[in-house]
């Protein structure tokens, strides 16, 4: 019993491993260096994620957000747009984690491609982690309607500079 245990966990570490070689791989055809970095963070977190235990509806809300993400990351890539130095790897991939538990938890279908966006924006702003982190806090506590209104009356609103800030969160209400 103990034997089996230890080759399952052989297994899990060498698909683990693989997932984020092949990520790394992947980007790195795409969009070079830069494009293996942001591979390498896609493909392990999206592998943890789905391992854990999920309905069949929670596994194909993070594969379609997972899905568009990649592919809107991929178009900028191709396009020649590179990913800032503003948010480390380690904040790049808990970013994309808490954009997938949140897919996974809303049971607004609406919402899911916004989730995405705001995932797959995250590399090519110079926006803090703070603010992104907080902003995704805002897309799940708001209603798809909520943020529909926010998007066509927001420059009525604020102004025209409602863009995403380069300060932090808590330096902007200070």
């Amino acid at each position: 019993m103990a034997m089996m245990k230890k080759d399952n966990l052989a297994k899990e570490v060498m698909v683990d491993a693989g997932s984020s070689l092949a990520g790394f791989g992947a980007g790195l055809v795409i969009g070079g260096p830069i494009g293996g970095v942001v591979g390498a963070i896609v493909g392990p977190t999206l592998a943890d994620v789905l391992k854990r235990a999920l309905s069949k509806a929670e596994k194909e809300k993070i594969e379609f957000v997972a899905g568009i993400a990649i592919k809107k990351i991929n178009e900028k890539l191709e396009k020649g747009i590179k990913p800032t130095k503003n948010l480390p790897q380690g904040k790049a991939k808990e970013l994309f984690e808490g954009t997938l538990l949140k897919a996974k938890e809303t049971y607004e279908a609406k919402k899911l491609p916004l989730l995405a966006n705001l995932f797959s924006s995250a590399p090519f702003t110079g926006t803090p982690f703070e603010n992104l982190n907080q902003a995704l806090i805002f897309a799940e506590q708001l209603s798809y309607q909520q943020l529909c209104i926010l998007a066509l009356m927001g420059n009525s609103i604020v102004g025209k500079e409602l863009g995403l800030s380069k300060k932090s969160f808590s330096s902007e209400y200070k």
